[in-house]
């Protein structure tokens, strides 16, 4: 076949505001994992000093006859949700996340770096769309036996162990296919062919 005929038509790769958005989301809900994490470490590290005090109170509420803690204890609840706040969108924001002059520049280096990716996996799909392209119009000599046989045992192991992986046991998957082991292993046998014809 000629080679250079073969064409594969290209998908969009822009990146939509929305996404720069989404991105910025994720980023606020993880400087907040982040304030959580470190506060949670704070109070594992002073949690002896925090326990004396707290006896404090409860030993002065006797005293005065409330019969209840109050003061500090409920300060700290409001510290709790306080740190469950998503920090502002600003440009205070976009510096405490690195070298950004503000939030635009953080808007710009996000929209990049989503361009970049989409770009990448589209050069990935492209690729693979090519391979499966020569393969379908390469004319290709019968291959040994032996060859395809390594090839369908491989991926045969390789979705066993996909399979159990995920905590399934593969002989029940069997079942719910309805098939015997080695009828599963020859539904396989196209997926090894273009596998071997590809190496």
């Amino acid at each position: 076949p000629n080679y250079r005929e073969l064409r594969v038509e290209p998908r969009q790769t822009e990146v939509a505001g929305q996404e720069v958005t989404d991105a910025l989301e994720e980023l606020r809900k993880m400087r907040v994992a982040q304030s959580r994490k470190i506060t949670e470490n704070t109070k594992s590290k002073d949690s002896s000093v925090i326990s004396s005090e707290a006896e404090g109170v409860a030993e002065k509420s006797h005293t005065v006859g409330s019969g209840s803690i109050i003061g500090p204890l409920d300060g700290a609840r409001d510290d709790k949700s306080t740190q469950e706040t998503l920090p502002e969108l600003n440009d205070e924001f976009a510096r405490s996340l690195g070298k950004f002059e503000n939030l635009d520049a953080l808007k710009k280096i996000l929209h990049e770096n989503l361009k970049a990716e989409k770009e990448y996996e589209e050069s990935v799909r492209q690729e693979n769309v090519l391979v499966e392209l020569l393969i379908e119009k390469s004319e290709f000599e019968d291959l040994p036996d032996v060859l395809l046989a390594s090839e369908l045992e491989q991926v045969f192991h390789e979705f066993k162990n996909n399979i159990e992986h995920r905590g399934v046991v593969f002989a029940d998957s069997l079942t719910q296919f309805k098939k015997t082991e080695g009828e599963f292993k020859k539904s396989l046998e196209p997926q090894a062919l273009k596998r071997a014809k590809s190496s």
